[in-house]
């Protein structure tokens, strides 16, 4: 019969099974689990062993390529003296192939390398050649750098795998080496623009319109009449005027000079007037004023003295010793100190009722004359087209001016429409 101690004896009963279960076989259920973890971590070094290895396989490849393209690009620029000695240098690995240099490169992902993105450079640098090696593979290589000896173009880091070990240049020879149309373009960039249009199935093309520019200015055309003869009448200069001067060191009489005693005349002295004075009283003539007992001009004369002149006591010097002293022949052709540029009053004797003689002479003089001569200018004004040596796009002419229809030209640009042909 079934009753309700029964049925919580069975639910004891397989509790304790339970327990006594996992009390029995707990040893055996934590090896099972420490197994599995093995596993995993087993199966994880190999990964890792297998990544290092084919990262090593990478490096040995990309090495391998690099050598393979470097000996080929030496035949191509150095041994087929396929090279400038200013400026870079390129050759595409597709241009290495057809000259039948190379072979295609294959990279760790047994992938091909782009045989038109993958090209070598050479450009000179510091007295050196550096040649750069860029590959395009699936394996994303790093570009590579090498240097060969500016003269003897012996490579300098190549490990002497190389072909230049410097003793040797080789002679060019006769292969008939066609190059690749394709050399020079590249997919990702667009080549510099030219006003050659290229015909070839794999590019892509561009084309932009230039112009010369043009503007209008008002021209000035000067125009100019013969110079005048030499004048020593001043001319002024102005806007229509242009005007020389010139000094010419020439001989002229001085002013007039006066003196009692009667110079001797000559080339160089000549007697302007003689006047005989009278007077019938004591005192000074006219034109002077009587001053210690002397008689003093009352004008103010300016004149050369000689030596015996300036101390004869016959006229009171108001500029110390003038404007100078110098040494010069008289007209007598003999040399005497001269008192240059002298302001005097004329001292006399008053006149005691008697007679005397007045000479009146010039000297001829060496005195600096400017003379001038001139032109007139004439000026018209015209309007003149001013074109721009240098093309432009339109949107990009210099301020003023505008396009200038007839210049009109295109210009094409390329690159190659994919990377695989």
């Amino acid at each position: 019969m079934y009753t309700v101690d029964d049925n919580y004896n069975d639910e004891y009963e397989e509790e304790t099974n339970d327990e006594s279960f996992w009390n029995n076989n707990h040893g055996l259920i934590i090896k099972i689990i420490i197994i599995i973890l093995c596993v995993i971590v087993l199966f994880w070094l190999i990964s890792a062993l297998n990544n290092n290895s084919n990262t090593s396989d990478n490096c040995e490849t990309h090495q391998n390529n690099v050598t393979k393209m470097r000996l080929a690009s030496e035949k191509y620029f150095f041994i087929n003296k396929n090279y400038n000695k200013t400026g870079v240098n390129t050759v595409t690995l597709s241009s290495l192939k057809s000259n039948n240099l190379i072979n295609d490169l294959v990279d760790a992902n047994n992938r091909v390398c782009n045989e038109y993105n993958s090209n070598t450079s050479l450009e000179r640098d510091i007295g050196n050649y550096k040649m750069t090696i860029n590959l395009s593979c699936s394996t994303n290589d790093k570009s590579e750098v090498f240097y060969y000896h500016g003269n003897t173009l012996a490579c300098l880091n190549c490990n002497g795998e190389t072909y230049m070990d410097g003793k040797t240049i080789p002679e060019d020879d006769d292969k008939d080496i066609t190059p690749d149309p394709y050399e020079k373009y590249s997919c990702n960039s667009w080549s510099d623009w030219s006003t050659t249009r290229v015909s070839l199935p794999y590019l892509e093309e561009r084309v932009r319109k230039l112009y010369k520019g043009i503007k209008y200015e008002t021209i000035e055309n000067i125009t100019y009449s013969d110079w005048s003869e030499f004048s020593p009448n001043k001319v002024t200069p102005d806007d229509k005027t242009e005007v020389e001067e010139k000094i010419v060191s020439e001989e002229k009489w001085s002013i007039e000079k006066i003196t009692t005693n009667r110079p001797t005349e000559s080339e160089k002295l000549r007697i302007v007037s003689v006047n005989h004075i009278s007077s019938g009283q004591s005192g000074c003539k006219s034109g002077y004023d009587e001053k210690d007992g002397k008689c003093y001009s009352k004008e103010e004369f300016v004149s050369d003295l000689t030596y015996s002149e300036f101390n004869s006591g016959k006229y009171q010097v108001n500029n110390g010793l003038c404007n100078g002293i110098r040494t010069e022949m008289n007209s007598e052709g003999k040399y005497e100190i001269t008192y240059k540029g002298c302001r005097y009053n004329k001292i006399t004797e008053k006149s005691k009722g008697s007679s005397y003689t007045e000479y009146v002479y010039q000297e001829l003089e060496k005195v600096d004359t400017p003379y001038y001569r001139y032109r007139t200018k004439t000026i018209i004004e015209e309007k003149k087209e001013i074109i721009t040596d240098k093309y432009y796009e339109e949107n990009s002419l210099p301020s003023g001016y505008e396009k200038y229809i007839q210049s009109e030209k295109n210009e094409y640009s390329y690159k190659l429409s994919s990377c695989e042909k």
